[in-house]
């Protein structure tokens, strides 16, 4: 009988632990979709992070949506540069333009390689992440601060919310 009382307390226990942790990594989907690409964010559920393509919301005319955050906004942008005969369809070969670029650095998220750069004229982050299965599309993700400083933004960059954001991210191509 105590043997059996025990056993139920442990599972007890192990079932309170999950639902605790559970509560704690319970996300929402945030997504972005196209002709081309389907490019889904799992965001932690208590964040008030909200996805736009209104053209007030973004920050350039080159940007397809925007993840607002409190103190972050995150560009999204499908790209064909590599349509162009230079890089026929060769991410790798369009990575190397930007080798020597201001702070250039290989990146891997949600286990995609990519790479990314700080861009001085629109005071951001810009991180590269080629699309599986597309040789002419890639995604382009355009991190900057609310303050418009190197950095603010470099923070945004290094940031727990944005780390989490770019390392739950999956890209389909259509």
């Amino acid at each position: 009988m105590k043997k059996a009382i025990k056993i139920i307390g442990v599972l007890l226990v192990i079932i309170l632990v999950v639902l605790f942790i559970t509560r704690f990594v319970a996300r929402k989907k945030l997504k972005f979709e196209d002709e081309t690409v389907s490019v889904i964010f799992s965001v932690k559920k208590n964040n008030d992070y909200t996805i736009s393509q209104e053209r007030s919301d973004l920050r350039t005319s080159r940007e397809d949506a925007i993840i607002l955050g409190d103190t972050f906004k995150i560009g999204i942008e499908i790209k064909d540069d590599l349509s162009l005969k230079k890089y026929s369809g060769d991410f790798e070969k369009y990575k190397e333009i930007y080798k020597e670029k201001e702070e250039f650095k290989e990146v891997t998220y949600s286990g995609i390689k990519g790479f990314q750069r700080y861009y001085e004229p629109y005071i951001r982050y810009e991180v590269f992440l080629p699309i599986e299965g597309s040789n002419k599309y890639f995604v382009k993700l355009d991190i900057y601060s609310k303050e418009n400083t190197k950095e603010t933004a470099k923070e945004q960059l290094e940031s727990s919310k944005v780390k989490d954001i770019l390392n739950n991210i999956t890209i389909k191509s259509k």
